[in-house]
């Protein structure tokens, strides 16, 4: 097992790989030292959100020897997405404007481009929205071309 720890904006990004995967096989996103009251968008203290390598196989993840900035810089396009997302749902719900929709497909493609009910609970999170909701706001953002 190879096992790499990265601070990224506050965040502890810990990811292990086995001895034959090329993709992680474990991604943990806990607050770094110093970071203890980051909440959600619902203002929740966020303790640990885990996410499966199903989710960023499209992020293309390399092991730590043959990139060492592959995980740095996903994780770091990951980070930037979901922050962008927040921006236009900090203030409540709101109406659904089309920056939003650019904002939440942005997200979801850094998730990695397949539908997982895993990249939609973490949208969720981060929206303070329900994943059905979620996945509403997709669909209206794949009908307007933000998804390709």
């Amino acid at each position: 097992m190879i096992e790499e720890v990265q601070v990224i904006g506050g965040w502890a990004i810990r990811c292990v790989w086995s001895d034959e995967s090329h993709l992680p096989v474990e991604i943990h996103v806990t607050p770094a030292e110093g970071a203890e009251n980051l909440t959600n968008a619902r203002g929740q203290r966020v303790h640990q959100q885990g996410i499966s390598s199903t989710v960023l196989r499209e992020v293309k993840l390399a092991r730590p020897q043959s990139s060492g900035r592959a995980v740095g810089d996903a994780i770091r396009e990951l980070n930037e997405a979901v922050e962008a997302l927040q921006a236009f749902t900090a203030g409540g719900r709101g109406s659904i404007t089309e920056d939003y929709l650019r904002a939440l497909a942005r997200a979801y493609k850094a998730c990695g481009p397949a539908h997982t009910t895993t990249s939609v609970k973490m949208l969720a999170e981060a929206t303070g929205r329900n994943g059905k909701t979620v996945m509403n706001h997709l669909t209206k953002a794949r009908k307007l071309g933000y998804l390709g």
